[in-house]
């Protein structure tokens, strides 16, 4: 009981600096500042090219976003406030045109990647969940009216937090053109998957269907009729395991209403770090000589690793 509920104590910790972040602008700084740092480490970056950078880094954060908007036909949100260009335009400029930040960065990396990095899951999670809720909104066909658009909202979700950088070197990278960062995409899909399985109950019963029909449990089921129970039988006793840990560590398993939306919204944020965190080479941007002096890496070798570390 005493540890259920210092981890609920956890829980709300986590809850106040993922999902309600008291102060917006400050944390939409500290991404931009990251949007910055990733471009400025990249072998696009050219100093002294002062429009090329903003617009970098204008794509980057914002690209995502932008093109989920105009495939949902509404406009983007640096339309529609007077903070997200702004800031961003700043987080270039002290990157980029001040001597010590940088410097600092690449002193600091893991640290302050890793903080950085929070920040990052904090607004992907936000993002994705308003343009999930917005997916969930639009029309379906006539001929298909009890059918959801599930795919629809994850793939909406997915593209608000990985199309920016994909854009992004697509256009100014040509080698990496038509490749996408496989691990960060697979970890914000799954973290759509995630978050469009617990948001809505038509959703949850739309993803447990397909499941059920999946090729790989149509084969079982088809080796004989009784396995149907016992597939059931596994899943229920996996998923009273997951409750079980859930409750353990303090974090919610049911999702109802304004607090339900953000818990799941912090917990989509945390799946997304731990999976980031785990990337292959997450910790080496170069490698370092005997004589402590950094050694120099190939553009294409910094291009790869540069493009997993941002979406």
């Amino acid at each position: 009981m005493t540890t259920q509920v210092k981890a609920f104590a956890v829980w709300k910790d986590v809850y106040q600096v993922i999902a309600a972040p008291d102060h917006y602008e400050t944390v939409l700084l500290l991404h931009a500042v990251l949007c910055a740092f990733a471009y400025r480490a990249s072998p696009i970056y050219e100093h002294g090219r002062t429009a090329k950078g903003v617009f970098c880094c204008l794509l980057m954060a914002l690209g995502g976003g932008t093109l989920a908007s105009l495939l949902m036909a509404t406009p983007p949100s640096w339309l529609v406030n007077n903070v997200d260009l702004p800031i961003y335009t700043t987080g270039f400029f002290l990157v980029c045109r001040t001597p010590l930040l940088y410097p600092i960065l690449r002193t600091t990396q893991p640290v302050a990647l890793a903080m950085l990095d929070l920040i990052d899951v904090t607004l992907r999670a936000m993002a994705l969940s308003a343009f999930q809720a917005q997916a969930s909104k639009l029309p379906t066909p006539t001929l298909l009216p009890s059918t959801p658009n599930t795919l629809g909202q994850v793939l909406i979700g997915t593209i608000s937090v990985t199309g920016g950088g994909i854009a992004l070197f697509w256009l100014l990278h040509p080698p990496s053109r038509f490749t996408i960062p496989v691990h960060d995409t697979v970890v914000c899909l799954l973290a759509n998957l995630l978050y469009a399985y617990n948001a809505l109950h038509k959703n949850r019963v739309f993803i447990s269907q397909c499941l059920w029909d999946s090729v790989p449990v149509r084969l079982v089921r088809s080796v004989d009729p009784g396995n149907d129970a016992l597939i059931l039988a596994l899943f229920n006793a996996f998923m009273d395991w997951i409750r079980a840990w859930a409750d353990v560590l303090g974090i919610p398993t049911t999702f109802k209403g304004r607090r339900g939306e953000a818990d799941l919204r912090a917990l989509c944020a945390l799946f997304m770090l731990v999976g980031f965190l785990l990337r292959p080479g997450r910790w080496a941007f170069a490698e370092k000589k005997e004589n402590g002096k950094p050694e120099k890496v190939g553009k294409r070798d910094l291009a790869e690793k540069e493009q997993e570390s941002v979406e």
